[in-house]
């Protein structure tokens, strides 16, 4: 009923968008049709919800029905796509395999956020991101390398502590299809104030070959504080001919935290 079996007796005038999306679904899920078109359905609801819906369109993909799927989070479908289609601005720019199509779409968003390094020697102000100024006053986040083949990846987080607080700053590094590859945990917690540099380096041929995004997680007396998502990004190119097959890992990386002078 996807969610309906306590609202059977509720008129439709009272039901949220995502009510409504629920009720559309669940009489298309009912239409034995040939071809069907989901616009943004995956994008309301909850998780059990969500899972319901993909779980429906395994059933009619399975049946040999067509079904075509209009969303912004194409890494959601990509179990269930033969083919995606990038639009940009009305214009088809890619129809190709689920794998090179999302790396293309999270190519273009970035190329139109202008989030991505693209170059070693940036500004640090270009990487500049503003925190709450009750405990940071800044974060400066710079890597070694932006397109990286079987390296050692390094990278350092600058930031400014105003007030005596355990503060930590972990990394999860999200590989192409918005999947968590790494998280990088602190060595050690910041509990005095001041500038530290936390500097990170992963070891050489640990991640596979994709593009790479980094969000920060900030942590104040071990509660979540904030969430900065896909800061920067770089690409990793694999230099052996032997491709590794594992590509969700989960590994601490080499973290060094330094206090660095007034």
């Amino acid at each position: 009923m996807f969610g309906f079996e306590n609202f059977l007796h509720t008129p439709v005038k009272y039901y949220s968008s995502g009510m409504y999306m629920r009720l559309a679904f669940a009489l298309i899920a009912h239409v034995d049709a040939d071809i069907y078109l989901l616009d943004e359905v995956l994008s309301v609801g909850d998780l059990s919800f969500r899972d319901k819906v993909l779980n429906m369109i395994s059933k009619m993909s399975s049946k040999g029905k067509t079904v075509l799927i209009v969303t912004h989070v194409p890494d959601t479908i990509y179990a269930y796509c033969e083919k995606i289609a990038i639009l940009n601005k009305g214009e088809l720019i890619e129809f190709d395999k689920p794998g090179k199509c999302i790396a293309k779409y999270n190519s273009l968003a970035f190329q139109n956020s202008g989030k991505i390094i693209k170059t070693h020697n940036s500004n640090p102000k270009d990487s500049l991101v503003a925190i709450n100024p009750n405990f940071l006053s800044y974060i400066n986040l710079t890597e070694a390398n932006v397109d990286i083949s079987g390296e050692i990846v390094a990278f350092k987080i600058h930031f400014e502590v105003l007030l005596k607080q355990k503060i930590q700053i972990r990394i999860i590094i999200k590989d192409e299809l918005n999947k968590p590859t790494i998280e990088i945990l602190p060595d050690q917690d910041i509990k005095t104030t001041g500038k530290f540099c936390q500097k990170t380096t992963l070891p050489e041929n640990l991640l596979n070959p994709f593009y790479y995004f980094i969000d920060l997680h900030i942590y104040i007396d071990n509660k979540i504080a904030g969430v900065f998502s896909k800061i920067i990004g770089f690409r990793y190119q694999e230099n052996i001919s032997q491709e590794k097959t594992c590509l969700f890992k989960f590994h601490n990386a080499k973290t060094e935290i330094i206090s660095l002078p007034e």
